[in-house]
């Protein structure tokens, strides 16, 4: 079978921390974008604040731009005729309301664009560069942490990942959980443990930004302090232990996963949180091949193999393939039998392969599980490969696995002391003081970190205790009687070594047994001094990559042989001291002949160097002369344009005043006009409802007339009929 070590931590194919999952607001206490209302503030501040965060996103922009231009990477080549595009300030439709929902609504198509690998750097930044100049109003901070995410994740692009950074923190909104995960993972991909523990310090602090809406606090977690949301959101602390792993912390990562578990005990956290979590935790051990602690993880698979297939279904069998590859890679076949004939006689389902994710199946996975096939064809056929599953199946595997793994420690009850955020650790003071963290121009680029900080801060993060998400006391580093023993035990057998002859053969040597001792133990040194706490396989591969191999001598689990040896031609030893005793005989006459010479040569020496330090120090004095005049020149220029600037602004302020001014006055006047249109409105209606009662009173004055008119005519009419017969 063939084992291929994993790259990236961790290889999963479904990332609960992606935007495109399923998310229900139980799960996520705190998932929704926060609204900045502008409407509770006054108008000339509203304006500022608007025209602050789009000049921030300008600058991030041509930060974008120059950077593509004066960056040495093939990065920026995957399309050579960018520069002979249509210009992209000749075709952009200017909004009327730009609303900030709707740039942030295509600015978020445009990153999933550009992960899934549709676009490449040059079109992303033209692209960007044309919301920017359509809007009004600049990007979220979601947006800006999911810029920072996928540079950091598809293409690896540090530096515009710390511009998305910084134009986040100048920006001053709140963050969310989403954006904070998205940091989170960022400095994970980075493999950026020190950035990491600055983030969280900020986190903590409550007079510190970035401001987040659940408030964090420092917790003693299994005697390990870490920082946490109060909420113990899920969706957080899965991205805290993935990015902790990957920083190869892994006592912190146990200590946010412990939290998690206590998080799990208070309410019940959907599978695919579960799954991730057990993914992390077994690919990281499988990496480094840390048995001991990784076998708890296994037990913790089986008990919540319920919950992650009732969340989905296919989950489960991705779950076993984890299992699976976790023991291939530490080296225990007889688990591995285990649980693959359990999978079998349960009847659970394969895993499924997803051809429209970029995510795949490592080479190892993937003849895993045409092992598994090849397995149920063998007893079944073609006809036994399961599709769809009951809980009885699962049932019936946790029963067959039930106790397996268990160390004789419980997953309960885990120890968990809360810490005011006041009381906030003594690194987490000492880096705010040294950051600045009070202006945010002056933090710090990476590279610019001191290098002892560093060292302590990994130090710190990679404490020498237990790695399993339990509770109960401290128990010895079990790592030390597994793969840690691979450096810190002598590079030698306990009994008497075996050694090559010139024929070939290997014998007994009773003469190097002191010098290999020696030797080992300055290989070892070396290894911690420059490796330590944990090498890397490529740091194993430059430090045994020329040593000999021997039958018989025992290996390690990497398959690197225990007999370390620094050097080649040991059955040469013994003739190698008799000549190196002739050589210190003849050193050491050398020696004191080299000592008169150097006792005549330090007297001149200390001539010259007394000459050597008052031509220094004329020089250092000229050159300092020269600096302070050009500083002061420079200092009168810079002095000058910063007078010349502030009464423009001035002049802008005043201006700007006026026209606010003249605003307000016009709005007034609008307003009373628009009073005096109402009254007059409402007369004009009276007026006209008083005109048409009186028309309608006169019609019917009128009426009345009409009707008198005609009977009197009637009766005139019939008097004249009445004298015309009487005649």
């Amino acid at each position: 079978m063939t084992t291929v070590a994993n790259t990236a931590l961790p290889d999963v194919d479904m990332d609960p921390l992606g935007k495109e999952r399923e998310i229900n607001a139980a799960d996520v206490d705190d998932n929704t974008e926060p609204h900045l209302d502008y409407g509770s503030q006054p108008l000339a501040h509203q304006n500022a604040q608007k025209r602050y965060e789009r000049l921030i996103a300008i600058r991030l922009a041509l930060q974008f731009m120059l950077q593509l231009r004066t960056a040495r990477t093939n990065l920026y080549n995957h399309t050579p005729d960018y520069d002979k595009s249509v210009p992209w300030g000749t075709t952009i439709p200017e909004a009327d309301q730009p609303r900030k929902e709707e740039l942030n609504r295509r600015l978020g198509e445009l990153i999933h664009t550009y992960r899934i690998g549709d676009v490449h750097v040059p079109d992303f930044i033209t692209s960007y560069i044309q919301l920017i100049s359509e809007y009004k109003l600049g990007p979220s901070s979601e947006r800006y942490a999911e810029m920072m995410r996928v540079f950091s994740d598809v293409t690896h692009n540090t530096p515009m990942a710390v511009m998305c950074e910084n134009a986040l923190w100048e920006c001053h909104q709140p963050l969310h959980s989403y954006t904070i995960a998205n940091i989170i993972y960022r400095h994970g991909n980075d493999v950026d443990a020190a950035r990491l523990q600055e983030f969280l310090s900020r986190m903590v602090l409550i007079d510190s930004f970035p401001k987040s809406r659940v408030r964090w606090f420092t917790a003693n977690v299994n005697d390990v302090r870490i920082a946490i949301p109060s909420t113990k959101n899920a969706y957080l602390l899965t991205a805290l232990v993935r990015t902790t792993l990957m920083n190869r912390q892994q006592t912190i990562a146990e200590a946010y996963a412990t939290a998690f578990f206590r998080l799990q005990a208070e309410r019940h956290i959907p599978g695919e949180f579960k799954w991730y979590l057990i993914a992390c935790f077994l690919q990281g051990y499988g990496e480094w091949a840390t048995w001991a602690a990784g076998k708890r993880w296994l037990e913790v698979a089986v008990m919540w193999a319920v919950d992650i297939w009732q969340r989905y279904e296919y989950m489960l069998g991705r779950v076993v393939l984890r299992m699976l590859d976790f023991c291939v890679a530490c080296d225990c076949p007889d688990e591995y039998e285990m649980i693959l004939q359990a999978a079998i006689a349960s009847s659970l389902p394969l895993p499924t392969i997803d051809t429209s994710k970029a995510l795949k199946f490592s080479e190892r996975m993937s003849q895993i599980r045409l092992d598994w096939i090849r397995r149920i064809r063998e007893v079944q056929g073609d006809a036994g490969i399961p599709k769809r599953i009951t809980v009885d199946n699962i049932r019936h595997f946790q029963q067959l696995l039930a106790g397996k793994f268990d160390g004789g420690r419980k997953i309960t009850g885990a120890s968990y002391d809360p810490i005011e955020s006041k009381l906030i650790s003594d690194n987490a003071v000492q880096l705010e003081r040294k950051m600045g963290l009070g202006a945010i121009e002056k933090r710090l680029p990476l590279n610019n970190i001191d290098s002892q900080d560093m060292a302590e801060t990994e130090a710190d993060s990679n404490v020498a205790e237990s790695f399993y998400p339990i509770s109960g006391p401290l128990e010895p580093l079990a790592r030390t009687q597994e793969e840690g023993a691979e450096f810190t035990t002598p590079f030698f057998p306990t009994s008497q070594p075996t050694f090559p002859t010139q024929s070939g053969a290997w014998q007994s040597s009773d003469l190097a047994v002191p010098a290999v001792a020696s030797a080992s133990s300055a290989v070892n040194a070396d290894i911690e001094d420059k490796h330590s706490p944990d090498p890397t396989p490529q740091q194993y591969d430059r430090t045994f990559s020329t040593q000999p191999h021997a039958e018989g001598v025992p290996s390690n689990r990497r398959g690197y042989s225990s007999l370390a040896w620094p050097f080649d031609g040991v059955y040469h030893y013994v003739a190698k001291l008799q000549r190196a005793d002739e050589k210190a005989v003849e050193l050491e006459r050398k020696l004191s002949e080299a000592k008169t010479k150097l006792a005549i040569a330090g007297e001149m020496a200390g001539r010259v160097a007394g000459l050597e330090r008052e031509l220094s120090e004329a020089e250092a004095k000229l050159a300092s002369a020269g600096e302070t005049a050009e500083r002061v020149a420079g200092l009168q220029r810079k002095l000058s344009e910063a007078e010349t600037k502030l009464a423009i602004t001035g002049e802008r302020a005043e201006r700007v005043a006026g026209l606010e001014r003249e605003l307000s006055e016009a709005g007034a006047k609008l307003a009373s006009a628009e009073e005096m249109a109402d009254v007059n409105r409402q007369r004009q209606k009276t007026l006209r409802d008083e005109h048409e009662n009186t028309i309608i009173k006169h019609k019917g004055i009128l009426q009345r007339a009409k009707e008198e008119h005609a009977a009197t005519l009637r009766k005139l009419k019939m008097q004249h009929d009445y004298r015309r017969r009487l005649r």
